[in-house]
């Protein structure tokens, strides 16, 4: 089983902390329950994002925006090309 870098759906962020491990797994490609591609890395400074037990505080480690609002760059999952 084969692992990506840590992956994360902003939407989940406005509640709890929320980690998902099939996230994780090569063959996800999005969330399901919020039908977004899930992000890898930070769209606002570009960081890869750390893995999930710093993500208490619910923010990007380098340029500190909140997970909630990644969601504004985060593509309907029927919109993006599959590579």
């Amino acid at each position: 089983m084969k692992l990506e870098q840590s992956r994360l759906c902003g939407a989940y962020y406005p509640n709890p902390l929320c980690y998902k491990i099939e996230w994780q797994f090569k063959t996800a490609t999005g969330c399901d329950r919020h039908q977004l591609r899930l992000l890898s890395d930070c769209p606002n400074c570009g960081a890869r994002f750390d893995v999930p037990a710093l993500w208490v505080d619910r923010w990007c480690q380098r340029c500190f925006i909140f997970f909630p609002e990644l969601v504004n760059w985060q593509r309907p999952m029927e919109n993006q090309l599959e590579n």
